[in-house]
C-alpha cells in the first residue's frame, strides 16, 4: 500500500510485462496515497512454479514534498 503520493517517480515497475520493441520499459504502476498493487507471483495451473513475469522493482522518489503533523 502506498501511504503517499510522491511528486514525481516511487512507482513499482515490472520489466517484463507489457515490454515491447515500442515500450522496452515494460509496466510502471504509478503510486497514489492509499492504493495498492496485487498480483499472483506463481503460475495458476503450476502453483509451485515462479512466473518471472512477475518480477519487480522499487523507482526511485525523485522528488517528494515534505510531510508535518
Amino acid at each position: 500500500m502506498y501511504l503517499n503520493t510522491p511528486e514525481e517517480g516511487g512507482g513499482t515497475r515490472f520489466p517484463l510485462v507489457g515490454r515491447t520493441a515500442d515500450n522496452p520499459d515494460g509496466v510502471t504502476i504509478s503510486p497514489i496515497k492509499g492504493s495498492a498493487v496485487l498480483w499472483p507471483s506463481v503460475y495458476d495451473d503450476r502453483p509451485l512454479h515462479a512466473d518471472p513475469r512477475t518480477n519487480h522493482e522499487a523507482m526511485p522518489v525523485r522528488h517528494q514534498q515534505p510531510c508535518a503533523i
